[in-house]
């Protein structure tokens, strides 16, 4: 019989194996432990981070209701259901025709962002196709043009005639209601005139006040050529979320792409191709060659403040707001020329003269029509364009004119 029998000791090698099981359930366990303290600190961290989207989107629903008093000058600060740990912080930024609201909602030490911009939805006359002031003349329409919608027109009202012999196919001269025009244009909103006029100054820093609190792909750039003796400044590339600004010329390249950028100059020149969504405001005139597409939400105005003033569009599409607004009873001095073979989809409002042979798909506001073809020139007379008012429920519109007070988001932005 062997010696060792029931002495009890058990060779080396078991014991490193309990060891070593011994290690690896440890692990485990410890695995399992930090396993969950990770999953609840993420589960927290979400928890959080779905509240802040909360706060933003409440914040969001106040500047909806709330836009139109809120500073550009300060920021707007709420302690959200006033317990003092979750809080908004909301910047009001001027944009054209368009205000960008920056909205930061902290909660201890977490904090989340939301940029956008805002639009309204059209009021009864926004809603309308056509606003014609009366100045006691009645509008005549020849060829295929066509009115689909309400009309806002002269006391005399509207008439078929001919041109170059043809006359008009339609058998209704209004599809749709006639109402009588007043002798002046629709009212504008007058709280936004003067930023554009601030804008046409140069006035940026009062204009733009928090633009160092959104990312260094914002920027604003000046060329002041009267008092540096530059000439006028050209625009190429692809370029986003900027604001150029001259006292002579403004140009874009062709072929540049735009993403929300303001351009702002006496005179702005825009070659073909250009594509993008983006602003002009100018003093004295746009010129828009062919092959450009301004994207929805884009917006073309010229404020008149010199004794001529124009917009001139070859064959271009746009989808957004043309608009021409100034002083002045010369109303040939101030005029819009929209080309054949154009696409408008939006609002034109004109305080002068059109020259529109192109359809429009929104609302058209002016003075007087005018339609300057090789042999004559027509006054208050429609040639083979077709207005209508068929926009989508989602359509948009500045504050400037036309809009009611229901305000939704335009567009959301990125830092």
């Amino acid at each position: 019989m062997s010696a060792n029998k029931g002495n009890g000791n058990l060779p080396a090698g078991v014991l490193t194996l309990v060891l070593g099981i011994c290690l690896i359930i440890t692990i485990l366990v410890s695995s399992l432990i930090m396993l969950g303290y990770y999953y609840r600190m993420e589960h927290v961290r979400y928890d959080t981070m779905r509240q802040l989207r909360d706060n933003l989107y409440s914040a969001q629903t106040y500047v909806q209701a709330y836009a139109s008093s809120m500073s550009y000058s300060q920021k707007t600060s709420l302690d959200l259901w006033e317990k003092g740990i979750d809080s908004v912080h909301i910047g009001k930024q001027f944009w054209g025709l368009w205000d960008i609201f920056d909205v930061v909602a902290v909660k201890g030490q977490q904090s989340d962002t939301l940029l956008f911009s805002l639009g309204f939805l059209p009021d009864t006359l926004g809603q309308s196709v056509l606003y014609v002031a009366d100045d006691r003349r009645p509008i005549s329409i020849a060829g295929e043009s066509r009115i689909v919608g309400t009309a806002y027109l002269p006391l005399s009202g509207i008439k078929s005639t001919y041109i170059n012999q043809e006359g008009y196919s339609g058998d209704k001269l209004v599809y749709g209601d006639s109402k009588v025009s007043g002798a002046e244009m629709p009212p504008i909103q007058t709280a936004r005139l003067p930023l554009l006029e601030q804008a046409l100054r140069g006035e940026m820093e009062v204009l733009f006040p928090f633009m160092d609190s959104l990312s260094s792909s914002w920027r604003v750039y000046g060329r002041f050529g009267v008092e540096k003796g530059l000439g006028s400044m050209l625009v190429s590339g692809e370029v986003k979320h900027q604001v150029y600004w001259s006292d002579t010329l403004l140009q874009v390249s062709s072929g540049t792409r735009l993403t929300n950028c303001l351009l702002i100059a006496p005179k702005v020149e825009v070659f073909s191709d250009v594509k993008g969504d983006f602003q002009i405001l100018a003093s004295e005139g746009v010129y828009i060659e062919e092959d450009v597409e301004m994207k929805y939400p884009s917006g073309i105005v010229v404020l008149s403040q010199s004794d001529s003033s124009a917009i001139k569009i070859e064959r271009a599409s746009i989808f957004g707001a043309i608009i021409l607004y100034g002083p002045g009873k010369e109303l040939r001095n101030k005029e819009i020329h929209i080309e054949e073979g154009s696409l408008i989809k939006g609002l034109v409002f004109c305080d002068g003269m059109l020259d529109l042979q192109a359809n429009v798909q929104g609302h058209v506001s002016t003075r007087k029509f005018y339609l300057k073809l090789r042999s004559s020139i027509f006054e208050n007379h429609l040639y083979n364009i077709q207005l209508r008012q068929d926009l989508p429920k989602a359509y948009l519109l500045s504050d400037f004119v036309g809009a009611s007070d229901k305000a939704y988001v335009l567009k959301y932005l990125y830092k």
